[in-house]
């Protein structure tokens, strides 16, 4: 059966397509991951047991075995910019609007979180907010997932000192805009797709300040000098790197 479309119709779906093409031509794409994996010219002993992170430092040890974060307003700043100005929104492209929890990868995995369009330019920073959601703003996150109230970060394992192990639990009501430069100019031309990676040193959050001790997550108190130590830990073990170019 042949179809007869209006005039105004076939007007509307012309300018749709053509929108379409020129919104592509525009555009490209960037995919965003995430890994725990330090880069691999660190030097760094620590190691990814299977889906666990294990520490040791003298005689004690701390396995990692399920580490969380709270992710908002994940963007991408243009290089020619110092920092995303949220009101006027030209300088910065976003890969995630609202809040994502990222289950961190303890193993050799490096998740994809969203696939997103981005205008070309050349971006230089990833910017994003370690969040705690709020009761009322984030209800229906909260219903997802409920073990994140209260706490932007999440860490579950187990402790040993001396041969004496014990279970932890660690929630940190941590809030705070992150900027995180990446390890080199992220060009995206029209049509390309491009990754950007953040790489999470989760191995490095229980460390004491000289890196030679480590902290029992289980005696930290909130705001006391442990929390304050792993949250510097946290803003530190935070890098960003671009990933290679694929076809379209």
């Amino acid at each position: 059966m042949n179809v007869v479309r209006p005039p105004a119709l076939l007007v509307l779906l012309a300018l749709g397509a053509m929108a379409c093409r020129e919104s592509s031509a525009r555009s490209g794409e960037v995919t965003f991951s995430v890994t725990t994996r330090v880069a691999a010219d660190s030097d760094r002993a620590d190691a990814a047991d299977g889906d666990s992170v294990v520490v040791a430092r003298g005689a004690d040890t701390i396995v990692i075995r399920e580490a969380a974060i709270v992710l908002r307003e994940t963007v991408l700043q243009r290089a020619r910019y110092q920092e995303c100005e949220e009101e006027e929104g030209e300088d910065c492209a976003v890969l995630r609007a609202g809040v994502m929890r990222v289950l961190l990868p303890l193993g050799d995995q490096s998740p994809r979180l969203v696939t997103a369009p981005v205008p070309v330019d050349t971006y230089s920073t990833l910017q994003f907010e370690i969040y705690r959601p709020d009761t009322r703003l984030d209800s229906v996150f909260l219903v997802e997932h409920p073990r994140m109230a209260g706490a932007a970060l999440r860490a579950e394992g187990t402790f040993s000192r001396a041969g004496a192990r014990h279970a932890f639990s660690y929630a940190s009501a941590f809030n705070e805009v992150q900027e995180v430069l990446l390890d080199g100019p992220l060009p995206v031309p029209a049509g390309s797709r491009r990754a950007v990676t953040l790489r999470v040193d989760v191995a490095s959050w229980f460390l004491t300040a000289d890196g030679t001790s480590l902290i029992d997550p289980a005696g930290v108190t909130p705001d006391g000098d442990e929390e304050i130590q792993i949250r510097d830990n946290v803003r530190l073990s935070l890098h960003g790197a671009v990933g290679r170019a694929t076809a379209p």
